[in-house]
C-alpha cells in the first residue's frame, strides 16, 4: 500500500486508518483525536476500533495500536490478534515484531550500555516460589518495585521495603501463580521526576517530565501525578535515541522513559505499545506523527 504524499491537500478518501483502541474505553483518547486531525489534513480518514471487537481488518489501509489499555490482562489473545493481523497482510505499526518484543520486561536488560543504566532485577517465572524478603536481602536493597513482566498503567506494582516484604509474600505469591513478576531495585532518585521522550518516525519530537504525587513513586495521572514540557539537553536525547535504535524495527512512535541519576540515565521503559504520547503538550507533535506514518507506510509498501 503506497500512501498519500506528504502534503496536507491530497486527498485520499480510501485510506481509512484504524486507531485500535479497546473495549472498555472503545472511543479515541484527547490526545489521538489530536493525532487524528493531523492525519486527516494528510487526507488520512481515521477511525476507532477496539482490539478486542470482532471486525474486519482488512477493511483498513493500516492499524496503527493507540489505547489497547487491557492487552496485560490478555496477552495470549491479544498475541493471536497481531498474528492473525500480520497473516492476513494488514499494515500495522507499530510492526508486529516490536509490539511482541516490547510486550516483556525483559526486553530492559539488554539495553545497558555505558551511559544507559537500567534497573537491577529479579525475573520470578509464574508458577514458581521466591521470598520477597529473601531476595531484598540477598541483593540488599533496602526497597524494590514489585510489578508484572507483562504490565500496564501500574497494574499490580507496589514498593516493597526490606523491613515490609515479609507482609506482602502471601499476595506476591498469589500474583506469581497467573503471570511472570519482577522484582526491581527501586530507583529513588524517580521522587524528583522521571523524563519522558517522545520519538515520532524514530525522531525526538518532544519530552515531558513527569512528577509523582507527594509520598507517592508511581507518575501516573490516575495516582496524582502530574507532568510538564521541558527540553532535555542534547545528551539526554542522543541517549534516547541510541536506546531506541536498538529496538528491533522501525517504530512510528515510541517513548523513552527514565531518571538520571548523576551522569547516566536509568532506562525505566521503552514504550511502543500504548503509551501516552503527550501530543497536547507539543504542537508540532501530532503532524510528526502523521507524516511518519505516511513515510513509513509508503515505505514498508514497496
Amino acid at each position: 500500500m503506497k500512501l498519500p504524499p506528504l502534503s496536507p491537500t491530497t486527498p485520499a478518501p480510501n485510506f481509512r486508518i484504524a486507531f485500535a483502541t479497546w473495549s472498555g474505553a472503545p472511543d479515541l483518547s484527547d490526545d489521538d483525536r489530536l493525532l487524528a486531525d493531523a492525519c486527516g489534513a494528510r487526507g488520512l480518514i481515521v477511525r476507532a476500533q477496539p482490539w478486542d471487537v470482532p471486525c474486519d481488518w482488512r477493511s483498513f489501509s493500516a492499524v496503527v495500536v493507540r489505547t489497547t489499555w487491557n492487552y496485560h490482562l490478555h496477552p495470549q489473545r491479544f498475541t493471536q490478534w497481531i498474528d492473525e493481523l500480520e497473516r492476513l497482510g494488514v499494515s500495522m505499526w507499530n510492526p508486529p515484531s516490536v509490539i511482541k518484543w516490547n510486550m516483556h520486561k525483559r526486553y530492559l536488560t539488554p539495553l545497558a550500555g555505558d551511559d544507559v543504566r537500567v534497573p537491577a532485577m529479579v525475573m520470578v517465572p509464574q508458577g514458581t516460589h521466591a521470598s520477597l524478603e529473601g531476595v531484598l536481602a540477598q541483593r540488599r536493597w533496602r526497597a524494590a518495585v514489585v510489578k508484572p513482566a507483562i504490565s500496564a498503567n501500574a497494574y499490580q506494582t507496589e514498593v516493597i521495603t526490606s523491613g515490609g516484604a515479609h507482609t506482602r509474600q502471601a499476595e506476591f505469591e498469589e500474583w506469581v501463580k497467573e503471570r511472570d513478576m519482577l522484582v526491581q531495585e527501586l530507583v529513588p532518585e524517580i521522587v524528583n521526576g522521571e523524563l519522558s521522550l517522545m520519538f515520532m518516525g524514530g525522531r525526538f519530537s518532544h519530552a515531558v517530565r513527569k512528577i509523582p504525587s507527594p509520598g507517592e513513586y508511581r507518575v501516573q495521572e490516575s495516582l496524582g501525578g502530574t507532568a510538564a514540557r521541558i527540553e532535555p539537553d542534547q545528551a539526554q536525547i542522543d541517549r534516547c535515541s541510541r536506546v531506541l535504535s536498538q529496538v528491533p524495527g522501525p517504530t512510528l512512535y515510541a517513548r523513552v522513559d527514565g531518571v538520571p541519576v548523576g551522569d547516566a540515565f536509568v532506562l525505566l521503559e521503552v514504550e511502543v505499545i500504548e503509551p501516552s504520547l503527550f501530543v497536547s503538550f507539543a504542537n508540532e507533535a501530532a503532524d510528526a506523527f502523521a507524516a511518519a506514518l505516511c513515510r513509513l507506510d509508503a515505505t514498508s509498501a514497496r
